[in-house]
């Protein structure tokens, strides 16, 4: 008998332990400007600016390069915001930055997942590999439904084929961390580990 009651008490903690897992949460996408903008500076690769005026943002890629996944429910064309459009850097460097990415997603998601994001940049590095190419790390966090929160990272690469008096190709990405799919919370842990030892004791007394 104690060992069906030692049995049902493993198995007892091992439901709590599936029951108090947390849904993954990330939320890693491409999107691009739509409309007209230019840059401030004799080259894209020496500037100190970019605006993008009033052009608008639309995801173009979801789940992008391994092995970050996304299960926010990001989808395409799915609508960004940006609270600016202007955008100051100096090349080489970082330079402390105020501004929020905001973006609403749907079905498709972890439970839980799909709502209201809210990303807050606090600092952009500015690199070059060259006069026609431009590449921004924005670096902040972000939130979300069911009190999810991240730290966040943006990057922003322009190329100017042809060079200048051409037009500018640029695309962000939103690139969050990978998060592993469930964690037991510590309590769970301790819970299922004196289960064993207990079923252990009765093995041990049954002999």
């Amino acid at each position: 008998m104690k060992k069906i009651l030692m049995c049902a008490a493993l198995a007892a903690a091992l439901a709590s332990a599936g029951g108090a897992q947390a849904a993954a949460t990330q939320v890693n996408f491409g999107f691009v400007p739509v409309g007209t903008f230019n840059y401030v500076g004799g080259s894209l690769g020496t500037s100190t600016a970019i605006d993008f005026g009033t052009a608008t943002f639309a995801t173009n890629t979801v789940g992008i390069t391994a092995p970050f996944t996304d299960d926010s429910g990001a989808f395409l064309g799915m609508d960004v915001f940006l609270s600016q459009s202007l955008f100051t850097y100096s090349i080489g460097s970082t330079t402390a930055v105020d501004f929020a990415k905001t973006f609403t997603t749907g079905p498709g998601g972890a439970p839980g997942s799909e709502g209201f994001y809210t990303a807050l940049f606090t600092s952009v590095t500015a690199g070059s590999a060259g006069d026609d190419f431009l590449n921004l790390t924005f670096s902040g966090t972000i939130t979300g439904p069911d009190g999810f929160s991240a730290a966040d990272v943006m990057l922003l690469n322009c190329n100017q084929s042809g060079g200048v008096g051409f037009s500018v190709n640029c695309s962000f990405t939103e690139q969050g961390p990978p998060v592993p799919t469930s964690v037991p919370e510590p309590a769970t842990l301790a819970l299922v580990g004196l289960a064993l030892l207990g079923l252990s004791a009765a093995r041990r007394r049954a002999g």
